[in-house]
């Protein structure tokens, strides 16, 4: 029922220096608190079909999802295509896995510390180092995000200039003017937005053009596979063990990576309750799971061997025009703009905490930090051919971090038990072998990068 605990979680919020939402959990809520609203005899209809407001449960369980659900799932398919589907689904399975995991320990540990903030939470556990460190892994996860996406509506727009205008898609001058105009155009003049409010809802539609283009995928899959069939297609369960499981892991590991956004979602919850966090974070994640199962394997199974690292760039079956994908591209060209400008903002917001005291950036440094970012993204996007030796680095190390070393650190950290207790071994253990594994991804994915563009 609303108590007077209710009304002092919803009034203790606060906002960190980080820019993200905190709530002081001084008169938090047990596992016991109940809330009227679950139990009041509403009819299904409306509880499962009605309005979706601000803060309700359901608008917390898209918006949890909605925070991890990117345009790096487009490459699902592409990392199940270099293990082959049955290691790929076990992949899969370990990140998932261990992602739901983490989010769980945050969740718990900062229920029990009273502290549901991502930065304060992690400061208490392990000191402002370790969050400086966090924040530095941070700037370096959105760098990769806006390289991700630069390269993804680059190739966008170019297949759709090379059907729709004649433009030689693959002609390096077209890309670089194409690259120059939307620095100067578009990337430049969104990054310099400070209120970016405007550019979430294109961010949602940004979301729903990806579930679209999933719907898509997975529609259209059965006629890619009798097209694959009468062609005699090969279909190899299994791929040679080699360094590319590395870069499935690392693909697979950054779509999960959600961790350092969750507690800004429990904060606008409505009445909120530990009942009601383990609700979203649970349900959210299973409509992660639905979708990411769905793209990659939907779409593996179209195009086999011959998957790009895109999954969008895929051709037309023979004698089709897929207008429908067509429209995604385009939706999404426009959307992964927006999301890039949201994402350079959270890059902003480390900045500010690290160097700059957690005050503004002053203006001129602002607008140089944006122009060398851009153009320093830009460059190295001209000169890498494949989304996932992006996906690898960012995907091998800094969602580590994020999404596994820091979580754990504060379990261990704010535990009551002994290192050697059952659940902190779990943890400990768990946190080496992904450790290990991301390092051995970044790692990979750096050498075959600077290996293939030097020769």
């Amino acid at each position: 029922m609303d108590t007077e605990n209710d009304k002092s979680f919803i009034n203790n919020q606060r906002t960190s220096e980080s820019g993200s939402h905190s709530i002081s959990m001084d008169e938090g809520l047990s596992n016991d608190d109940i809330d009227i609203h679950d139990l009041e005899k509403t009819s299904c209809l409306r509880r499962y079909f009605g309005p979706v407001g601000s803060g309700s449960l359901r608008g917390s369980i898209f918006a949890m999802a909605s925070i991890t659900f990117g345009a790096g799932c487009l490459a699902f398919p592409y990392a199940v295509s270099k293990c082959g589907p049955i290691i790929s689904l076990l992949i899969f399975v370990v990140c998932a896995a261990t992602s739901y995991y983490t989010l769980y320990l945050l969740l718990e540990c900062g229920s029990k510390a009273k502290i549901m903030d991502y930065n304060l939470l992690l400061e208490k556990a392990a000191g402002k180092k370790m969050v400086f460190f966090s924040d530095l892994n941070n700037i370096f996860l959105c760098i990769g995000v806006i390289m991700s996406y630069q390269f993804t509506v680059y190739n966008f727009a170019l297949q759709l200039g090379g059907k729709y205008a004649g433009i030689d898609p693959d002609n390096e001058w077209n890309k670089i003017i194409l690259i120059i105009i939307c620095f100067l155009v578009i990337q430049l003049p969104l990054s310099l937005l400070k209120n970016i409010s405007t550019l979430q809802y294109a961010s949602i539609i940004g979301t729903i053009a990806l579930v679209y283009s999933i719907i898509v995928i997975a529609v259209e899959m059965p006629f890619y596979v009798k097209n694959n069939i009468n062609n005699n297609v090969p279909f190899p369960l299994f791929k040679p063990l080699d360094w590319s499981y590395l870069d499935t892991f690392a693909t697979f590991m950054f779509g999960f990576s959600s961790h350092n956004g969750i507690f800004q979602v429990f904060t606008e919850l409505k009445r909120p309750s530990i009942v009601r966090y383990y609700k979203v974070l649970e349900r959210s994640f299973i409509i992660e799971l639905v979708l990411y199962i769905t793209v990659s394997f939907s779409g593996y199974f179209s195009t086999l061997d011959s998957t790009k690292d895109i999954f969008l760039k895929r051709d037309d079956l023979p004698g089709f025009n897929d207008i429908f994908i067509q429209i995604a591209k385009l939706t999404l060209f426009v959307c992964l703009h927006c999301s890039m400008a949201i994402n350079y903002n959270i890059m902003r917001m480390s900045l500010k905490t690290m160097f700059f005291g957690g005050k503004d950036i002053p203006a001129i440094k602002d607008f140089l930090i944006t122009v060398v970012t851009y153009i320093l993204t830009n460059i190295a996007v001209f000169f890498i051919s494949d989304v996932t030796q992006i996906l690898g680095i960012i995907g091998g190390l800094c969602t580590i971090v994020i999404c596994f070393v820091n979580p754990i650190t504060i379990k261990l950290k704010l535990s009551d038990q002994p290192l050697t207790s059952r659940s902190n071994l779990i943890a400990l253990i768990i946190g080496i072998v992904v450790t290990l594994s991301g390092t051995a991804a970044t790692i990979n994915s750096l050498i075959f990068t600077i290996f293939k563009n030097v020769n």
